[in-house]
């Protein structure tokens, strides 16, 4: 499954029938750490990480984004080619720098149940011989 277009956050905050996807997904896209943690249960399944260790890997990702220049995400769905064979993941792309965030979702009967970090599309750590991200 793809999207023949990108979402950006104005399409979602323009949905009449916002559900929880939809309200992680717009916390995702506007790098709202905070939002994020409030809306993630501790029940969902972060395969090898804790919930606390998830969100601080994503605030990383957030801020790495934040020195490149991205303050927002759009979001793409994707067919994973490599660690979620054939399962859709959701791929965050910097409105700046076009590189991706990619989130695999895991849903049983239509409620979401885990999330997992997926690196099919691009990841802003490809750049950690450009930056030393300490210096920021």
């Amino acid at each position: 499954m793809k999207l023949k277009e990108p979402v950006y956050i104005p399409y979602i905050l323009s949905s009449k029938n916002i559900d929880s996807t939809n309200r992680l997904w717009l916390a995702i896209m506007s790098m709202d750490i905070i939002e994020v943690f409030t809306l993630l249960k501790d029940e969902y399944n972060y395969f090898t990480l804790t919930k606390i260790e998830f969100v601080k890997l994503l605030d990383d990702k957030f801020k790495k984004h934040g020195i490149i220049g991205d303050t927002e995400f759009y979001l793409k769905l994707n067919a994973c080619l490599s660690c979620h064979k054939d399962e859709i993941i959701c791929s965050f792309v910097g409105l700046d720098s076009g590189i991706g965030l990619g989130l695999y979702f895991k849903f049983k009967n239509n409620n979401l149940k885990g999330l997992e970090f997926c690196d099919a599309y691009g990841k802003v750590e490809d750049l950690n011989d450009y930056y030393n991200w300490e210096d920021y």
